[in-house]
């Protein structure tokens, strides 16, 4: 639905025949630009909603694992600097 702003008909779909509600009829190019851009955007919302629940969900679950760190100005700490090798 995100990727063609429209369902993807599966070979039931095309024995059985589309499910009532699913038939689209506009009377001219303009309704059918206006009813896919509806579509693509109600889609982006829905997705974008279920990613936000999903990304606290892994957020809360990771947060349980990890201990919080606390530092002052003058503490020993490890510094992390990889090399970078060039022409490899």
């Amino acid at each position: 639905m995100l990727f063609l702003c429209r369902e993807v008909s599966t070979p039931l779909d095309l024995v059985m025949g589309l499910p009532s509600g699913r038939e689209t009829a506009c009377d001219n190019y303009d309704d059918f630009v206006q009813l896919v851009k509806e579509r693509a955007s109600e889609a982006y919302q829905i997705a974008r909603e279920i990613l936000r629940k999903n990304a606290e969900r892994r957020k809360s679950g990771y947060d349980i694992r990890v201990r919080q760190q606390q530092f002052q100005v003058g503490d020993w700490v490890w510094y992390y600097y990889p090399r970078r090798f060039k022409r490899k």
